[in-house]
């Protein structure tokens, strides 16, 4: 069996994890600030799990791609 993610998969979770994060932010009752930082967390949180088994190709991103990825939110 191939053990690959689907891209479109990929794609349906990463829509849930944003959506379902905004959704658990707006009942907190922080400021704007803090409630972009804890949407941003509780993305990451939920993509976490799909990408643990991907170290190897993690650790051999340049430091463009991690430049380009930590700015993710500031646009």
């Amino acid at each position: 069996m191939n053990s690959r993610l689907h891209p479109y998969a990929a794609l349906v979770i990463g829509v849930f994890a944003v959506s379902s994060s905004a959704i658990f932010v707006r009942l907190s009752t922080a400021e704007a600030g803090i409630l972009a930082f804890l949407s941003a967390v509780f993305s990451a949180l939920l993509i976490f799990p799909f990408f643990w088994g991907k170290r190897e190709e993690v650790l051999q991103f340049s430091e463009k791609d991690w430049l380009f990825s930590s700015q993710q939110d500031s646009f």
